[in-house]
Formats: structure tokens, C-alpha cells, sequence
């Protein structure tokens, strides 16, 4: 087992002189990133922004995902993410005019394959700095990638500002409008919209509890609530004992056609 100063478990496989390169540090990103380098390759990691930043609202994660958390440096992870996750004691499932339909209990929580949820930005900073800071993961922000290729011999990427790249492999994890995908499919994948737009907000409970209308979300600690109605429903989650609150409004849009394709 090998330890870090602070001593956490940092133990990865022997070197397979195998080099990774993989473009994007969002979730995918990073846990490739992880798990690459855990395996014993060696890792790059590129990122397009100059500096990542704890954005975003609510994010949910299964069992499958909160299993491969777990394991890392021997559960220390899941020790980082206690103080953000989202424990509710059930779903309360209503109408558009507030009458309650069912009551759905959370999933069962296996301690070492949780499901969970908590602040999107929050868990990716944690994972971001786990990956840099303590694994010590090459990381570089402020680095778009703008060409892929491969060949025989190998792959590669280059930059915005010409430096290039060359390894075993390349992940392409860089999101909907991927270069990576293009290659790899042989033609460009047009995104094209669901028809569907979401308003999601995250701020602080405290206001909640001034207004009888809003302060039974946020009295008991975590708390999940939805509204469903005719293409739209909207989800009120209450986390971390009460104290931050996140807004999810998912409803039909009408797009115009010669906006459609932008």
C-alpha cells in the first residue's frame, strides 16, 4: 500500500507504459481519468475552460456509480461527499394543484455502493482536486482541443494554440458537440433539441421557512418533492438538513424554425 502526506491510500497498479489522453474534465472525464490512472497508465487530462468552478444544481448518482466513488483510496471519496449528499426520507408525488399521489421511499442505501445526490459543482470540484491534488493527475485547464486523429502507431490531439499530443489512446469525453464523436462515427453527429427546456435554480433554504406556503420543505431537514402536470413537472429538493434548497422545472417549448438548428 503506498500513502500520500496526508495519508490517504494513493496505491495504483505497476506502470503499463501505456499513455491515456483524454479531453474533458466534467464527471467522465474525470473518472477515466481516475480509474486510468489507478490501473497504472499514464494519464492527460485537457480541459477547454481556464478554471473550474463549483456550478450547477442537483446531481444524482445510482449504485453502479456510487460503487466505483467507493473504492477509490479505500472509500475516501464517499468520506469527502458525506457532508454534501442529499438523504430524503421519501419522494412526496403531487399535482400541479398540490394533492399528493404517492409517498416513494428512497432506494436502500448499501454503504459501500451508495445512491446519492448533492450539488452538482460541489462533487465535481471534489472529484477534480481528488484526481489533481492528491492522485497527481496531469491535468490542464485552458487547453480546447480542436483536431483528433489516429493511425496506425497510435492517437493524438492538438490545442487551440498548436501544441500537440500524442499517446496509446485517446477518451474523447468533451460533451455533446464532440470532435471526438465525428471521428469516430465518420460523419458529423447534428445535436437537435428534445423539445423540451429546463429551468433549475440552487440558493439558500432560509427564506423558505418567512412563507407558510413554502416552509413545510425545508422544516424537517431533506426533503423531495415533485409536481407533475401536462408536459411539465417541477422538483423541489432540501438538502443538507434544510439549509440549501434546489428548484428543477422541466417544460415543453415551442421552437421557432429558423432557430431550431442553432
Amino acid at each position: 500500500m503506498t500513502v500520500n502526506q496526508d495519508g490517504i491510500d494513493v496505491t495504483r497498479a505497476s506502470p503499463t507504459g501505456i499513455k491515456v489522453i483524454i479531453v474533458g474534465a466534467g464527471f467522465g472525464g474525470l473518472t477515466a481519468a481516475i480509474e486510468c490512472h489507478l490501473n497504472g497508465h499514464d494519464v492527460v487530462l485537457l480541459e477547454a475552460v481556464r478554471e473550474l468552478k463549483p456550478y450547477g444544481d442537483i446531481i444524482s448518482f445510482g449504485n453502479n456509480a456510487g460503487r466505483i466513488f467507493g473504492h477509490w483510496s479505500k472509500g475516501y471519496m464517499l468520506k469527502e461527499f458525506l457532508g454534501r449528499l442529499f438523504y430524503y426520507p421519501y419522494f412526496s408525488i403531487r399535482k400541479y394543484d398540490g394533492t399528493e399521489i404517492a409517498k416513494q421511499g428512497p432506494p436502500p442505501r448499501i454503504p459501500d455502493a451508495p445512491n446519492f445526490s448533492a450539488h452538482r459543482g460541489e462533487l465535481h470540484l471534489s472529484v477534480y482536486h481528488y484526481a489533481k491534488d492528491v492522485l497527481g493527475i496531469d491535468i490542464r485547464l485552458d487547453a480546447r482541443v480542436v483536431k483528433y486523429w489516429e493511425d496506425e502507431k497510435g492517437a493524438g490531439v492538438e490545442t487551440a494554440n498548436g501544441e500537440k499530443f500524442e499517446g496509446d489512446v485517446v477518451i474523447g469525453s468533451d460533451g455533446v458537440k464532440s470532435k471526438a464523436r465525428e471521428l469516430v462515427l465518420g460523419y458529423y453527429d447534428k445535436p437537435h433539441s428534445s423539445g423540451y427546456a429546463c429551468f433549475r435554480a440552487w440558493f439558500p433554504g432560509a427564506p423558505l421557512l418567512d412563507d407558510p406556503l413554502t416552509k413545510e420543505f425545508v422544516d424537517y431537514g431533506d426533503t423531495f418533492t415533485g409536481w407533475v402536470g401536462p408536459h411539465v413537472h417541477f422538483l423541489c429538493d432540501v438538502t443538507k438538513g434544510g439549509r440549501e434548497c434546489s428548484f428543477f422545472l422541466t417544460h415543453k417549448v415551442c421552437i421557432p424554425s429558423d432557430l431550431s438548428d442553432n
